[in-house]
């Protein structure tokens, strides 16, 4: 067998030799998805193809299991699922229907057509990203219009008052607002089975912003001790990609800057404790944002700036460490991240101390 082909195909170059068998290049000339591994992009954050390409054409890596080689390592890899096949024959006649070497003279006699090579492992079919549905932003906003400032609403207040807050101050920083008692005006998501959220005593109504900045969805919260659950999110929407935010939150998702330090807690109501405390405590204040089960992702995480100080303030729980777990893995390789566990829901705090 002719060793000629081998130099032929790595002379086409990396790229080449990918895409003459069925790679795609994504953007910045790496390619996908790798016939190793089988990723297709080089991390969650990373969108480009797991193959990197040497600038010079001639030599590639996987970025996700470290497979490696030139041109004809990586027309074995795709042709045969290893870099050491057995039959370099098949890897050369399989080139040679690709285009991207000369092949064996053809058996005497023989007119049948060479035919396009199949890979050994063809690319994983990946379904769209999944994009999460919410009743967005001009009914959310009409929905909170609705909602009346808590100190008109005793029910409300009273919920507020047992936890530590000043009715007053949640009016005046318009965290949260009291969903009205009367149903027939609501909408149809604003519903636990058949009741209303009124009904089921959800009345305590929080915003949820997405990673633009923008009102994307709401939050209802049970003033009831004994209801189950304790939130509920609109019917039929999802929560994923939104935090509660306070004003200098919304500030930083928005413009994806900031000078303050960012504190995350967990929930609405250690959200609230900690947006009372950051407005009197000034211009050192952090930015605060609240994340509930599965509202945190990679695209909130990537609205905050590369070394920004990060505090997570999650509960001492199995659900609190996995938050910020995945609070953490989100950030730790750009932001300085520190952990401290909130020992109750609600926990208090000193307003005049912090």
């Amino acid at each position: 067998m002719s060793d000629g082909w081998l130099d032929q195909v790595r002379e086409r170059g990396v790229l080449a030799v990918g895409k003459a068998l069925g790679l795609q290049e994504t953007r910045r000339g790496s390619l996908a998805p790798c016939p190793s591994c089988g990723r297709e992009t080089r991390s969650s954050h990373d969108r480009r193809g797991p193959i990197g390409v040497r600038r010079d054409n001639e030599g590639w890596v996987c970025h996700r299991c470290d497979a490696r080689g030139d041109p004809v390592t990586l027309a074995a890899w795709v042709l045969a699922g290893t870099a050491q096949p057995v039959d370099w024959k098949r890897i050369w006649v399989e080139c040679a229907d690709a285009g991207i070497c000369n092949g064996p003279e053809p058996r005497h006699g023989s007119t049948t057509p060479r035919k396009r090579p199949r890979m050994f492992r063809s690319p994983r079919i990946v379904s769209a990203p999944y994009v999460p549905r919410y009743p967005g932003n001009a009914e959310a906003h009409r929905f909170w219009e609705q909602c009346r400032p808590v100190i008109e609403d005793a029910d409300v207040a009273s919920w507020l008052a047992g936890r530590g807050f000043a009715p007053e101050v949640i009016t005046r920083l318009d965290l949260v607002r009291a969903l009205p008692t009367r149903s027939d005006s609501l909408p149809d998501w604003a519903q636990m089975g058949r009741n209303s959220w009124a009904q089921s005593s959800h009345r305590v109504i929080a915003r949820f912003w997405n990673a633009q900045g923008d009102l994307a969805t709401v939050h209802a919260r049970a003033t009831r001790s004994d209801a189950k659950p304790k939130g509920l999110s609109p019917r039929g929407f999802d929560i994923q990609g939104t935090v509660l935010a306070n004003r200098s939150g919304v500030e930083l998702l928005r413009s994806g800057t900031t000078d303050r330090r960012v504190l995350i807690a967990e929930g609405v109501p250690d959200w609230l404790v900690w947006s009372c405390w950051a407005e009197q405590a000034g211009s050192k204040a952090p930015a605060v944002l609240g994340v509930i089960s599965g509202s945190w992702t990679d695209d909130l995480a990537a609205r905050i700036p590369d070394q920004t100080r990060v505090l997570i303030r999650t509960h001492d729980d199995k659900a609190g460490h996995k938050y910020a777990d995945k609070i953490a893995a989100s950030l730790l390789r750009r932001c300085i991240v520190l952990r401290r566990v909130a020992k109750a829901e609600g926990e208090r705090i000193s307003h005049s101390h912090g």
